[in-house]
């Protein structure tokens, strides 16, 4: 038989297990992050979220993470939502992100459908040759197809 738990009991375990009970110390940034991911829906609004998680947060602290430390990302993830998150947990917030048809992804990415028409090859296509050129990329360094048209025979079907 199942155990009964009253509301208030449901919504304790709740408030503390995404830190609403206590702030964290300063340095509690990615524990809070890592908690449950922090929503940035509107944008700017993970601050404040933040802000109720984590004592002396402040945006120059948290610009730091994700750009400086590069400790802390943000991407969509949870109903297409942009969250911020540990990047050491990247695996856990995005995993199921990545629809798993053609179909499903032309949903997900509304638009596309021109620009793949024009390049003549399948969303999932060139969603395979971004993932095989986004390291270099992200990673500041010189990449020869960041020019990623017809040109760059290296990265795109010629004609």
């Amino acid at each position: 038989m199942a155990e009964k738990v009253s509301a208030s009991k449901v919504v304790a375990f709740r408030l503390n297990a995404h830190n609403l009970t206590k702030r964290l110390g300063g340095d509690g940034l990615l524990e809070a992050a890592g908690r449950c991911g922090i929503q940035n829906s509107p944008p700017g609004s993970a601050l404040l979220a933040l802000h109720a998680r984590v004592r002396d947060i402040t945006q120059e602290r948290l610009a730091a993470a994700i750009a400086e430390d590069k400790s802390l990302m943000q991407t969509w993830c949870m109903r297409g939502s942009p969250f911020f998150f540990p990047a050491a947990d990247a695996p856990v917030f995005t995993t199921g992100v990545s629809p798993p048809t053609e179909e499903a992804m032309r949903h997900f990415i509304p638009g596309v459908e021109q620009t793949i028409a024009e390049l003549e090859i399948s969303l999932t296509e060139a969603v395979e040759l971004c993932g095989d050129e986004i390291h270099t990329v992200l990673s500041g360094l010189d990449s020869p197809s960041m020019n990623w048209d017809r040109s760059s025979p290296d990265v795109l079907p010629a004609d």
